[in-house]
């Protein structure tokens, strides 16, 4: 696995703990080390040999760990586990433009939204304004 598909499933892991009302400096935590690491030219491969993926900024050691899990194995059991424990549909109104997690949360909170079919007038009602 590369760092932009490490990147991106650190964005997805970020929008799955929103979605759970986690810890935000967890979440920030993610989105840094997704950021971090689109952002490095480093070689990926030979940070996880050298054990150097903690100089870039926002990766500790657990991350560090994570990230070369996900790069030696291609799978994190931390975000099967994180997936599973999520409605499918919430992490599909993502999709929608101009919504988010915290949107998607409230939504699915307050008018039972769980998927994009939910969104469609006379399904459950009008939306509010």
């Amino acid at each position: 696995m590369n760092k932009t598909e490490i990147a991106h499933i650190f964005e997805e892991i970020a929008d799955l703990l929103e979605l759970k009302n986690a810890n935000p400096f967890r979440i920030r935590a993610y989105r840094n080390a997704a950021r971090s690491l689109l952002n490095t030219d480093q070689d990926l491969e030979k940070m996880i040999r050298e054990e150097t993926l903690t100089e870039l900024e926002g990766i500790g050691d657990d991350l560090a760990e994570k990230i070369t899990l996900l790069a030696k194995k291609g799978k994190l059991p931390f975000y099967e586990k994180l997936k599973k424990s999520t409605p499918e549909g919430l992490m599909k109104l993502r999709e929608v433009q101009g919504l988010g997690p915290k949107k998607a949360l409230a939504l699915h909170k307050k008018l039972r939204v769980k998927s994009l079919k939910d969104l469609k007038p006379g399904k459950k009602g009008k939306l509010p304004n």
